[in-house]
């Protein structure tokens, strides 16, 4: 079918809409999955890279220090590899060591916006706020010189955009939000519509999802706190019950010392009651027994002189044999009479030691358990003191949801299955 000139009028404007589909459509078959740069693996290079994404992949001690011997091999002069060698970093959770290989590719090619991306994400995850905005400022001119098609770089502007919510909204308090304008200036100069859009949206969507996870902290807070109160309300009446039952307990016992101390003190006296008599009748027995012995040797003595005087009477001196004898029976009889009752006046005095001992060690007892109850009453107010204090969250709780929302991994993740599987398809090209 041929046509004529008004009818080729009437059909350009389709011809233009499919010619622009096909340029798109030849556009989006050049884009590689996430690397923006073209995937160039010098082939003296491949094996190293190769061993860097497949046997050295699995995160354990082996694969990650033979990953470093293999990268010390030989000085590397491929961007491309650098970002490999990064990539194998980031899954062995060696950050530093990841950007110190991609500083190293940008020191090759400096305009490289796959390590410069990786960069901002590097120095934004070790909190290296001022440095990342900076490069961010940079970024926008890089890709603006570059000229690249825009297809290739909507990821790019996504991850930016994740980025830029991070520093506005999980660590904002962090981040001097004047420089982060400027450079979100900066970076919006040329930008196509449909990378603002994007941009924005993933700003957006982050800072959403940064809200919702703050108010969600917040309940999980909220609970934390209701729960330790429900806890402290218990807590708080166990000890008062607790309290109760020890003031019951220490009159018990001030009561059962009061009575221990009245039983023994009148045991004691009763004692002392019949002690004192024996103590009197052996002080008599005492001087009873002195006077006889002095009457013996005041008889012994007029019985020398009787024996020693020549007119001395014979009978005299029998006399006075008779009343010596009779004066030692006396004192016998009051001897044993002494023994008697100091020996009824030791059991007087050991029972009065059994019932001091008896009754004092029970007292000791009892004022030991007082003591005790006093401590625990003491340790008890402690701790109302310390329930009455203003309740606070569980800190441990907090801190981990706390640090789950500052992290930039829980915003964005790099794909790295998507990066190994990139790199290694090109390095498995011959």
């Amino acid at each position: 079918m041929k046509f004529g000139p008004a009818q080729w009028k009437r059909f350009l404007p389709l011809f233009a809409f499919l010619i622009a589909l096909t340029v798109e459509a030849v556009i989006c078959q050049t884009v590689v999955g996430q690397l923006i740069e073209p995937i160039e693996i010098p082939i003296g290079e491949k094996q190293r890279v190769k061993f860097w994404l497949d046997p050295a992949w699995k995160k354990n001690l082996a694969s990650r220090t033979q990953s470093v011997e293999v990268y010390e091999l030989a000085p590397v002069n491929s961007p491309t590899v650098l970002i490999a060698y990064a990539v194998n970093r980031f899954q062995h959770n060696r950050v530093r060591e990841a950007g110190e290989a991609v500083d190293a590719a940008l020191a090759i090619t400096p305009d490289n916006l796959d390590a410069r991306l990786l960069s901002i994400w590097v120095k934004t995850v070790r909190d290296q706020y001022d440095q990342a905005m900076t490069d961010i400022r940079t970024f926008g001119k890089t890709i603006r010189n570059r000229n690249l098609p825009p297809a290739r770089l909507d990821n790019t502007y996504r991850r930016i955009g994740r980025l830029l919510g991070y520093l506005q909204g999980p660590v904002g308090e962090h981040v001097n939000q004047e420089i982060l304008h400027a450079a979100i200036a900066e970076l919006s100069i040329g930008l196509a519509p449909n990378h603002q859009k994007l941009m924005r949206a993933e700003m957006e969507n982050l800072l959403a999802d940064f809200e919702g996870r703050m108010q969600h902290l917040g309940r999980k807070v909220q609970e934390s706190v209701e729960e330790k109160e429900v806890a402290k309300v218990a807590n708080r009446k166990l000890i008062q019950q607790e309290n109760a039952l020890l003031q019951t307990q220490t009159q018990t016992i001030q009561d059962q010392q009061n009575s221990l101390r009245d039983e023994g003190e009148l045991k004691i006296d009763r004692a002392i009651s019949r002690a004192q008599p024996l103590q009197s009748e052996l002080a008599a027995l005492d001087g009873d027994i002195r006077s006889v012995r002095n009457n013996i040797r005041a008889l012994q003595t007029a019985l020398y002189f009787h024996q020693t005087d020549p007119n001395g009477s014979l009978l005299q001196c029998d006399v006075l044999r008779y009343q010596i004898q009779d004066n030692y029976f006396t004192l016998g009889n009051l001897g044993n009479r002494a023994d008697a009752v100091a020996f009824e006046l030791d059991r007087a005095a050991n029972e009065i030691a059994q019932i001091r001992n008896r009754y004092g060690g029970q007292l000791s007892q009892l004022e030991r358990d007082l003591a005790n109850s006093g401590r625990r009453q003491r340790r008890n107010s402690k701790k109302l003191a310390k329930l009455a204090k203003p309740t606070k969250p569980n800190n441990k709780k907090v801190t981990l949801l706390s640090n789950r929302i500052t992290a930039l991994n829980s915003y964005d993740q790099l794909p790295l299955e998507l990066y190994r599987v990139d790199l290694l398809k090109e390095a498995a090209t011959p």
